[in-house]
This record gives C-alpha cells, structure tokens and sequence, in this order.
C-alpha cells in the first residue's frame, strides 16, 4: 500500500473517531436521563474507541492480518 494511500487511512480514521466523540459529548448532553439515549451515548463511545484503535495500529496492518480471500 502507498505511502499517500496508508495516511489517507490513517488521517481518516482519527477524524472519524473525533467526530464519533463530538457526537458523543453532543448526545450525552441532549439525552443525560433517557435509558435508550445513555445507550445511544454508549454505542457511540465504543465506536469512536474503535476507530482511535484502528487509527493507531495503522490501516495496513488491518488489511495484512486480515486478507479478505481467507474469509469463507
């Protein structure tokens, strides 16, 4: 994968993971006492972990350790 391409990813990655947690603080604050929102915020919390953990191990690694033609 090319230099360009793999920081593509990886700049892309991180700018979602802060968007997911802008609207993270957002939603936590509109829905602090509604139970479906606390899942909401929940959800939204995990997701923006997991992008920051995809982030930092690097988009290339994800593709190389998971080749998607082992997939059956």
């Amino acid at each position: 994968m090319g230099d360009v391409l793999r920081l593509v990813g990886d700049v892309g990655h991180v700018a979602a993971a802060a968007l997911f947690a802008a609207l993270t603080v957002w939603m936590s604050r509109r829905f602090a006492t509604e139970t479906a929102g606390k899942l909401l915020v929940a959800a939204l919390s995990l997701t923006s972990v997991w992008l920051l953990s995809v982030a930092f191990g690097g988009v290339e690694r994800r593709v190389r350790d998971n080749p998607p033609y082992l997939d059956s």
